[in-house]
């Protein structure tokens, strides 16, 4: 930063300040970027198929398995779903690898595509088919919209779904209507244990050969009438994870609210004040382009987290116009307070340490002092990435942090 009214000089870099930039690149390469590169298992497809692939997958299974007949105002749509929970606890225990090395991300995965029917007429989703996103393959299914039996496939009908997850249906017609669909996923009944605590489910089956963890294979199956409605095969995460989590959730969003939220908007309202009392000495003009591209790199990114198409129900599509419109607001405010920070922040090193922070492309010398402060830029880019690097390979084991995912992101 140079004095107001003398010419733009960027310091030199210093060869401590390389030397350490090319360390710090050097370890954000070994520890966060190779890892993920040589980890990935030989011979194993990570390609994430197409939307459209995965639309015509399901749409293939429902007219073969659900009896499902296409008509010409159905409407297909493909959402990204994620057990995070379950990920958590693997990430969590170590239990990532072992759960790949058995292959069980390929019949049970955490990351999937979710199909769902909804025709035109209706508000509910018909059917649903989760398909595994990187292979293709069928790993669930749901069908028959809730309180109507409109587009159901020919063999269920309106009262049908009306009954409660089949608690008309004894046990053995449970087992026999829901034998048919473990063996298409080629698991022998024999084999497996009727848990007597079904929790929302019709029937749950548990395979005890199969474990991660504190976590069993199970099978879930709901029903309508005298047929399968709902079948999906997985994991869960343990309660006492679930139960952190939920609560560590809860301490995170205080955290950014008390220690976030309320200092951005304080620092906010002061940096209008300075824009008022320090006026003469910046311009208003200078922070509308910053301020209107950040505005519109948020909208973008907040755009891209809406699902491909709003076929979860009426009551999800009101939830996602809500949803849109509170982070358009919040976008809006945060784009002012950027605007008011640099025109206040700005008139501010001016007036009171004589301090020119953010030179006019008229200024002398305003086109080295640029390229030199790029470079500058990404030297300590890479400083700060082995810095973030080193304080991860910490904290993994002082504070035993831990990764998931998330369908939001």
């Amino acid at each position: 930063m140079n004095p107001v009214g003398q010419p733009l000089q960027q310091r030199a870099l210093s060869k401590r300040l390389i030397i350490s930039g090319i360390i710090g690149l050097i370890l954000f390469i070994m520890f966060q970027i190779a890892p993920s590169v040589l980890n990935s298992p030989a011979g194993e497809d990570t390609t994430v198929i197409s939307k459209a692939e995965a639309r015509d997958k399901a749409i293939s299974f429902a007219e073969q398995k659900l009896n499902y007949t296409k008509a010409p105002d159905d409407q297909w749509n493909v959402l990204y779903e994620t057990d995070s929970s379950f990920y958590g606890y693997m990430s969590r225990e170590k239990l990532l690898e072992d759960y790949t090395k058995k292959k069980l991300d390929q019949r049970y995965p955490f990351d999937i595509f979710r199909v769902t029917l909804s025709p035109s007429a209706e508000q509910e989703p018909l059917i649903s088919v989760d398909l595994n996103m990187y292979t293709g393959a069928v790993v669930a299914f749901t069908q028959g919209a809730e309180g109507s039996g409109a587009g159901l496939p020919s063999n269920v009908s309106t009262s049908a779904k009306e009954e409660d997850k089949g608690t008309t249906l004894s046990l053995a017609q449970k087992e026999n209507l829901a034998r048919p669909w473990l063996q298409e996923w080629d698991v022998n009944p024999a084999k497996l244990q009727i848990e007597s605590n079904t929790g929302n489910y019709g029937l749950v089956y548990t395979d005890r050969s199969v474990q991660i963890g504190e976590s069993l294979l199970h099978y879930y199956f709901d029903f309508a009438g005298e047929q399968v409605s709902n079948f999906k095969a997985g994991f869960t995460a343990p309660a006492w994870h679930t139960s952190y989590v939920k609560d560590q959730t809860s301490l995170a969003e205080k955290l950014t609210l008390f220690g976030y939220g309320l200092p951005t908007l304080a620092l906010g309202i002061l940096a209008l004040i300075y824009s008022i009392l320090r006026r003469e000495h910046t311009s208003f003009k200078r922070g509308i382009f910053l301020s209107s591209a950040y505005f519109v790199i948020m909208m973008i990114s907040t755009y891209n987290m809406l699902p491909e198409s709003t076929g979860e129900g009426l009551e999800a599509q009101i939830t996602s116009v809500i949803m849109f419109i509170i982070y358009a607001l919040y976008s809006l405010l945060m784009s002012s307070l950027l605007y008011f920070s640099l025109v206040g922040g700005d008139g501010l090193w001016k007036k009171e340490e004589g301090m020119n922070p953010w030179p006019r492309a008229k200024e002398p010398g305003y086109g080295k002092y640029v390229l030199d402060s790029i470079r500058a830029g990404y030297v300590w880019a890479f400083v700060l990435l082995g810095v973030q690097t080193l304080m991860f390979i910490v904290l993994s084991f002082t504070l035993q942090n831990w990764s998931t995912t998330d369908a939001t992101q």
